[in-house]
C-alpha cells in the first residue's frame, strides 16, 4: 500500500462509538422528559379533562326549582303550598351546551398542547446530543493532531526551519481543545440529566440520522403550509369558539321574558269547624318588562373578547406562516454554504489532491498534520451548519404541525418510521374551524366575515 492510501485511511479513522440509542425508540420510551412545571402542568390538565367529561351542563330549560309553604297567623286554618319554576332564557340552554361542548375541546386540546411540548423537547434534545457527540469526536481528533504536531516541532527545535511561534501557538490551541472538550461533556451530561439516565447511557446512532441534505431534499420537494388542523391555530380558533359561547350565552340571558311559573294549592277552615270550606288551587306568571338591560356592560365586555379572539387567530396563522416563510429561507441559505463546503472536502478527499501536495512540497509528517486538520475543521464547519439545519428542520415541523400528526413518525430519521410514543393523550380534536357564527352558511373564517 503507497504512503498515500495509507494516509487517505487514518483519515477516514475515527474513535470507536460505545452502545448507542435508536432515536425511535428514544422517542417512543415513556420516559417523561419534562421537568417538574411541565409535569405538574401535565397532571392539572389531565384532571380537567377528566373532570368535564365526568360532568355535563345545567339541567336544560330550567334554572331553579322553589317549593314554598306559608300558614296563617300560626292557627294552622290556613295552609298555602307553591310550587315556582323559572325558566332559562330563550337559548340559553342551547348556548350553555355549546359553551359546555367548545371548553370541553379547548381543554382536550391543550392537553395535545402539552404532549407536543414534551415531544419537540425529545426532538430537540436528540438533536443537540447528536451535535455535541460529533463535536467530541472531532475535538478529540483534532487534538490529537495537534499533540503530534507539538512532538514533531519539539523534536525539530534544531532544523532551521524550525520556528518558536508555530511551538507556541499549538500549544495554546491544544489548551483551547482541552477547555471545549470540558464544556462539550459537560453539555452531554446536562442532556442525559434531562433524559433522566445515568453519564453514558444516551449516545445516539447516526446510521439512519437524517443528514443535512436529506433536510434540504425535503424542504424542496415538500411545502410546509397552514390548514386548519394545525395544532397551534386550532387551538387559537378552540379559543375563540369559547368566547363564542361565552358571548351567545351573556346575550341570551337578556332574552329572557317569563321570570317564573307558579302553581299553588290553598286549604282553608273556619276556627272550630272540622270540614274544608275551601279547597283552592292556582296558577301564576311572572313577565320581565325590558325597560333596561341591566347587562349592557357585560355583555360589551364578553364582546370585546371574543373581537380580540377572533384577531388574535388570523395573528396566530399570519404569524405561523411568515415564521415557516423564513426558516425555509434560511435554511436555503445554510444549505448554499453546506454544499460549498462538501465540494471542498471532497476535492481534498481525492487521492490526485495529495499527490499535487506531494509533488509540490514533499510529504513531511508536519505538513500532512497540516491537511488532516484542515479536513477536520471542515468536518467541523459541516456540523455546525447541519446543526442549525436540523433546529430550523424541527422548528418547520412543530410550526406546520407536522410533529404531532398522528400516528407520530420519527421525522429525525430517512425513513420517517413510525414511532409509537406512550403518552396520556385526550381524544384528537378534529374540528376544522368551519365557521365563525351559524348565520353565516357554514362560511370558513375569512378576514371579511362578520362576528354577528
Amino acid at each position: 500500500m503507497s504512503r498515500i492510501a495509507l494516509f487517505l485511511t487514518l483519515l477516514t479513522t475515527v474513535i470507536v462509538a460505545q452502545k448507542t440509542t435508536s432515536v425511535s425508540n428514544f422517542l417512543s420510551s415513556d420516559k417523561e422528559l419534562i421537568n417538574i412545571k411541565d409535569a405538574r402542568s401535565l397532571e392539572i390538565q389531565n384532571e380537567k379533562v377528566d373532570f368535564l367529561e365526568s360532568s355535563s351542563s345545567n339541567t336544560p330549560f330550567i334554572k331553579n326549582v322553589e317549593l314554598r309553604y306559608k300558614v296563617d297567623d300560626f292557627t294552622f286554618e290556613e295552609h298555602d303550598f307553591k310550587l315556582r319554576v323559572s325558566p332559562k332564557a330563550w337559548g340559553q340552554t342551547s348556548s350553555g351546551n355549546d359553551l359546555y361542548k367548545s371548553t370541553l375541546e379547548f381543554q382536550k386540546d391543550k392537553l395535545n398542547l402539552i404532549n407536543n411540548s414534551i415531544l419537540r423537547k425529545k426532538y430537540k434534545l436528540v438533536a443537540k446530543m447528536v451535535h455535541y457527540q460529533k463535536a467530541l469526536e472531532l475535538d478529540s481528533n483534532l487534538l490529537m493532531i495537534f499533540k503530534d504536531k507539538v512532538t514533531i516541532q519539539k523534536q525539530s527545535m534544531g532544523d532551521i526551519n524550525f520556528d518558536i511561534d508555530d511551538l507556541i501557538r499549538d500549544e495554546d490551541y491544544i489548551t483551547t481543545i482541552q477547555l471545549r472538550l470540558i464544556d462539550i461533556n459537560k453539555q452531554i451530561r446536562d442532556l442525559e440529566k434531562k433524559a433522566g439516565v445515568q453519564p453514558g447511557e444516551l449516545t445516539f446512532g447516526t446510521e439512519d440520522y437524517i443528514s443535512a441534505s436529506a433536510i434540504n431534499e425535503i424542504l424542496s420537494t415538500q411545502k410546509f403550509t397552514i390548514d386548519s388542523t394545525n395544532l397551534y391555530l386550532q387551538n387559537s380558533y378552540l379559543k375563540y369558539q369559547v368566547a363564542k359561547n361565552k358571548y351567545k350565552l351573556e346575550n341570551a340571558a337578556t332574552n329572557k321574558i317569563v321570570s317564573y311559573v307558579d302553581f299553588g294549592y290553598t286549604y282553608d277552615r273556619y276556627p272550630g269547624r272540622t270540614h274544608v270550606i275551601e279547597n283552592d288551587f292556582m296558577a301564576g306568571i311572572g313577565v320581565n318588562i325590558p325597560i333596561a338591560n341591566s347587562k349592557r356592560l357585560s355583555i360589551n365586555n364578553r364582546k370585546i373578547s371574543l373581537l380580540k379572539e377572533k384577531a388574535d387567530y388570523f395573528d396566530q396563522k399570519r404569524l405561523l406562516e411568515e415564521k415557516i416563510s423564513d426558516i425555509t429561507k434560511d435554511v436555503a441559505i445554510y444549505n448554499s454554504q453546506l454544499s460549498m463546503l462538501l465540494q471542498r472536502k471532497k476535492e481534498v478527499a481525492k487521492e490526485e489532491y495529495f499527490k499535487n501536495m506531494v509533488n509540490i512540497s514533499g510529504i513531511s509528517p508536519l505538513k500532512l498534520l497540516n491537511i488532516k486538520e484542515s479536513i477536520i475543521k471542515t468536518d467541523k464547519k459541516i456540523k455546525d451548519i447541519s446543526f442549525e439545519m436540523t433546529k430550523m428542520y424541527i422548528e418547520l415541523l412543530d410550526l406546520s404541525g407536522k410533529m404531532s400528526e398522528k400516528p407520530i413518525k420519527n421525522y429525525l430519521s430517512s425513513k420517517h418510521e413510525v414511532a409509537k410514543v406512550i403518552e396520556k393523550q385526550a381524544e384528537p380534536v378534529t374540528q376544522t374551524q368551519p365557521e365563525i357564527e351559524k348565520s353565516t352558511a357554514d362560511k370558513p373564517i375569512t378576514e371579511e366575515t362578520t362576528v354577528q
